[in-house]
């Protein structure tokens, strides 16, 4: 019961095809993710705790405070567009799967670092058969080059699960057989074709992360970043071409979360307002730029979206969180674990360190924070 229900809360949400952008199929996938949330609760035996109980109650209670002072309450519960990604209904399968993890893992130990590897297998699949030209229509295309987006409607969105997937595959190819290693194979071949600057790089300090913390460099920090420039000068010919407009518009785009949680900066606008907000805070270089139509559903930057919807108390209990979870990984994976590739909480690492890289310059699916909340979940003790 419980590895289905995992299966079904990690893999299945994933394999939903969404068509570029469609509306519908943002929550059709959260839906899909509930439903193995209630086949895990129905496996669930004892809370077992994690040492994240704190900082994660104190992002929730400011989350729903920011809920209760929300100017569209509605768009804050199931989020908006096509991108529901910071709503309450994005927020609450994560939530859950982690509890639930933490609850059954040891019946499991790497159920979640192989699903990854069957998220990362899916979409290989399926971008492949787009780059061959099948399934034409779910195209990006950006000049004359044709990106992939996988099942995920977006080759932004196909980056961004991509990328914490990624270092978990790799470490269940290390140590399985051919059909493992075929699975990670296939995921930087999506990774490729999604072609998508930001999961490049999470992608790339997830593994540093991983190698770091399973033991198979020991180096000091500044060799460690010797190791993470050398990995980024390799990937510089996948990065270099958009450099640009592209950037220039996350600037601008960060510029109006700023100016939106500072005028709200005790409660926020609301959870997933930000497109919303967006109008309203545009500069007159936006404008000039990209037309008085563009809105951005996200901020591109966690902190920020955190910022500009969830005031200031939620960028602090976010902070907590993340400074929190990095701890108790590093200290799993380090200071109580065995070094080597039987260090479990390496690959749970790599996928945090990818996850907080990519949500740092692009949106993040709900798909992938339940995927890093569920190997969290499975790795963390207290002792």
């Amino acid at each position: 019961m419980y590895k289905l229900g995992l299966t079904l809360a990690l893999v299945a949400p994933v394999a939903v095809f969404a068509l570029p952008l469609a509306d519908a199929f943002g929550l059709i996938k959260i839906t899909v993710a509930l439903a193995g949330v209630a086949v895990l609760w129905a496996s669930f035996a004892r809370f077992r705790p994690t040492g994240l109980e704190l900082p994660l109650a104190s992002f929730l209670a400011a989350f729903a405070w920011s809920w209760w002072f929300s100017i569209d309450p509605i768009v804050s519960l199931i989020g908006v567009t096509g991108q529901p990604f910071h709503s309450v209904a994005a927020l609450l399968p994560a939530v859950l799967i982690f509890f639930a993890v933490a609850a059954r893992a040891d019946s499991w130990p790497d159920g979640a670092f192989k699903c990854a590897s069957w998220v990362v297998a899916i979409q290989g699949v399926v971008c492949a058969a787009q780059m061959l030209g099948y399934f034409d229509e779910p195209y990006n295309t950006v000049g004359d080059a044709r990106r992939a987006l996988g099942t995920m409607g977006s080759p932004v969105f196909l980056g961004a699960v991509l990328a914490p997937c990624l270092p978990p595959a790799v470490w269940v190819a290390w140590r399985g057989g051919w059909g493992w290693k075929l699975a990670s194979v296939l995921g930087f071949l999506a990774l490729a074709a999604c072609k998508s600057r930001g999961p490049w790089l999470a992608a790339l300090f997830g593994l540093v992360g991983l190698l770091a913390a399973s033991g198979a460099i020991r180096l000091p920090f500044w060799r460690l970043a010797g190791v993470g420039a050398l990995l980024l000068a390799l990937a510089w010919p996948q990065i270099a071409p958009r450099l640009s407009k592209s950037d220039s518009g996350r600037l601008l785009t960060w510029g109006v979360a700023v100016r939106a949680g500072a005028e709200r900066p005790l409660t926020g606008w609301g959870p997933d307002t930000f497109a919303l907000l967006n109008r309203q805070f545009k500069s007159p270089e936006i404008v000039r730029e990209y037309g008085d139509g563009i809105i951005q559903a996200s901020a591109h930057n966690a902190i920020l979206q955190t910022w500009a919807t969830l005031g200031l108390p939620g960028v602090l209990a976010l902070l907590w969180l993340i400074v929190a979870t990095w701890r108790r990984l590093w200290i799993e994976a380090v200071v109580d674990g065995v070094f080597g590739y039987d260090a479990g909480a390496a690959p749970a690492f790599g996928a945090f360190v990818a996850l907080l890289t990519v949500s740092m310059v692009n949106p993040v699916p709900p798909a992938a924070v339940c995927l890093v909340a569920a190997m969290t979940a499975s790795v963390l003790r207290v002792r």
